[in-house]
C-alpha cells in the first residue's frame, strides 16, 4: 500500500526538488503538495492544493481529509528582513503553522521539519546536533521556536538542520539566482571571505529525504556538504562551474557592511551523524554539478 506524504512550500527551492523526488518513486508513495501558486508543474492537479497555511481552519481540515502518513514541512519565510520587522509573522508560519502539522496523529504520522543551520549563533563552527543554539535574529528564533513546536507534540519527528541552495521557477532571489543573474551579466558582485558554511544543493538534500524515508529515524540531523566554504569561495566556484568570469567576484569582509540585523558568521555543520546513518555525505563538487545539469535542463 502506497504511503501518502504531503509536502508544504511545493513551489519553492526544496520543495519542488523532493516533488521531483519523489515523482521517481510513485510506486511507493501517493504525493500531495500545498502551495501558494495557482499551479505546479511537477505535480497533476489532483496532487496540488493552493492553500494559505495561515489559515488554520481549514489546514487542519486538509490533514483530516489527506490524512497523510508523512509530512515533509518545507514552507518558509526566508526574507529576514521581514521576519525581523514582523516577529508576529514570523511566529505564526514557522512556530504556529508547525505546530498544527506537528499536532496531527503525532505518534503515527511522520513529521520532517526543515529548519537552519542560523539557530547557531556562528562562533565556533562544525556544530553537532546537540550543541547549544543561539539565533541571532527574528527568522532564525523563529525556525527554532519551529522546532520546539515539533518536539513538543511529535514522538518520531526528524527536524533536519540545513543551509540549501537551488533555484525555482520562475526565479526568486536566493543566493545562487543571485550570484548567476549578476555574472551572467557581467556584472561584479562580492563575496564574504569570513562567512562560512557548508551548503547543500536542494537536490542532494531531496535524494537524502527520500533515503530517510526507508529508515526508522527520529531526532535533529545536520544535513550539510562535505567541505566548509566561504561565502566568497562559494561565489568562485559557482563562476568557474558554469563558466562565468571568476575575476567578477570581490573578496570582501562582512564587517564592512552596515546592517541591523545580525547574522552568524560560521555556521557550518558537523556532518558525522549523516555519515553514520546514510554511509555518505553529499559532495559538495557534487553538488555543482547538478545544480548546472539542473540549472540548464530547467
Amino acid at each position: 500500500m502506497k504511503k501518502k506524504i504531503l509536502v508544504t512550500g511545493v513551489n519553492g527551492m526544496l520543495g519542488s526538488a523532493i516533488a521531483r523526488e519523489l515523482k521517481k518513486q510513485e510506486t511507493a508513495y501517493e504525493i500531495q503538495g500545498i502551495g501558494q501558486s495557482e499551479s505546479n508543474e511537477i505535480l497533476l492537479p489532483s496532487q496540488y492544493l493552493k492553500l494559505d497555511l495561515l489559515n488554520f481552519t481549514e489546514l487542519k481540515q486538509l490533514l483530516v481529509d489527506l490524512d497523510p502518513d508523512i509530512i515533509i514541512h518545507c514552507a518558509a519565510q526566508v526574507n529576514l528582513d521581514l521576519c525581523e520587522n514582523d516577529k508576529e509573522y514570523a511566529d505564526k508560519i514557522h512556530r504556529d503553522v508547525t505546530a498544527v502539522l506537528a499536532s496531527y496523529k503525532p505518534f503515527e504520522t511522520r513529521l520532517i521539519y526543515i529548519s537552519t543551520d542560523s539557530v547557531f549563533d556562528g562562533t565556533i563552527g562544525n556544530y553537532r546536533e546537540d550543541d547549544k543554539v543561539n539565533p541571532l535574529n527574528y527568522y532564525a528564533l523563529s525556525k527554532f521556536h519551529g522546532e520546539e513546536a515539533v518536539n513538543k507534540e511529535q514522538g518520531n519527528a526528524v527536524i533536519i538542520r540545513t543551509n540549501i541552495y537551488g533555484f525555482k521557477k520562475p526565479g526568486g532571489k536566493s543566493l545562487f539566482e543571485w550570484i548567476a543573474t549578476k555574472l551572467s551579466n557581467g556584472e561584479s558582485i562580492t563575496g564574504f571571505d569570513d562567512i562560512f558554511f557548508n551548503p547543500l544543493y536542494t537536490g542532494q538534500l531531496a535524494t537524502l529525504i527520500a533515503d530517510m524515508l526507508r529508515i526508522d529515524f527520529s531526532g535533529v540531523l545536520h544535513a550539510g556538504c562535505n567541505q566548509f566554504v566561504s561565502k566568497y569561495q562559494f561565489a568562485v566556484d559557482i563562476a568557474k562551474e558554469f563558466g562565468w568570469d571568476t575575476s567578477l567576484v570581490q573578496q570582501g569582509n562582512s564587517d564592512n557592511i552596515i546592517s541591523k540585523l545580525a547574522r552568524p558568521k560560521n555556521t557550518t555543520l558537523n556532518t558525522n551523524k549523516v555519515k553514520q546513518i546514510f554511509g555518505y555525505v553529499p559532495d559538495y563538487k557534487l553538488g555543482l554539478k547538478q545544480l548546472f545539469i539542473d540549472f540548464h535542463n530547467k
